[in-house]
């Protein structure tokens, strides 16, 4: 199946729809209609063109769509996140999953990890504007660069392939018992302890797993 899509004025580029491919998040945002919401102006435009260019180069790189916080709050209160908790969001955009997290679940410490400046300056004053400061945390930085060791529960809303550049990390670095949610794409060789939602549509479904269980069962299988 073959698809096309026109880039601010750019020649078509004609994509190969494939899961383990960096070019289904762009059908992603295609399909869920937020292409020209994404990139309507100047500055977003120049961010998709970027991000063009480093999925022609192999790198990791996710263009920043906003997480439904319905179905986060609802994995948040199955997993009974609270004040105990270390959260990490991995890719945070805007920092909302972060904010939700300390806002409303109170929890010890929310780490949101951004590597694209601009986003993480508006995650900066979304965090300032709730007054969460003591709370949540704001790495610009390259989320496979910053420890997780710490962390108890890690969100993601990424990639299949990037899911799988990371599962290294999860296994190396996390503690057992943390668990790792994931909006939309699985971790290729993960076995999900639960899975919430329909598994219909974009943004219906997230993935639960948990350190030491999801990970060696597959292992043993």
């Amino acid at each position: 199946m073959d698809s096309v899509i026109t880039l601010h004025g750019h020649r078509n580029f004609y994509i190969y729809v494939n899961e383990y491919s960096v070019w289904s998040a762009v059908i992603l945002l295609r399909v869920r209609g937020e292409v020209l919401a994404m990139w309507g102006n100047v500055n977003d435009q120049i961010l998709g063109y970027y991000w063009i260019m480093s999925a022609l180069q192999g790198q990791p790189w996710v263009p920043f769509v906003p997480s439904n916080t319905d179905i986060v709050r609802e994995a948040f209160h199955y997993i009974r996140l609270g004040r105990d908790d270390v959260l990490y969001d991995l890719g945070c955009g805007d920092g909302r999953v972060a904010v939700l997290a300390a806002s409303e679940f109170r929890v010890k410490k929310a780490i949101c990890v951004e590597k694209n400046p601009k986003l993480a300056q508006k995650a900066v004053s979304r965090v300032r504007e709730e007054k969460l400061e003591g709370k949540v945390l704001v790495i610009n930085a390259d989320m496979f660069q910053v420890p997780i060791t710490e962390a108890t529960v890690v969100y993601m809303y990424l990639l299949t392939s990037v899911n799988e550049m990371l599962r290294s990390k999860l296994e190396g670095e996390l503690q057992w018992g943390a668990k790792v949610l994931t909006l939309d794409f699985k971790i290729p060789g993960w076995s999900p302890y639960r899975t919430l939602g329909t598994g219909k549509g974009w943004q219906k479904t997230i993935y639960i797993y948990i350190k030491g269980v999801s990970d060696i069962v597959t292992r043993q299988i």
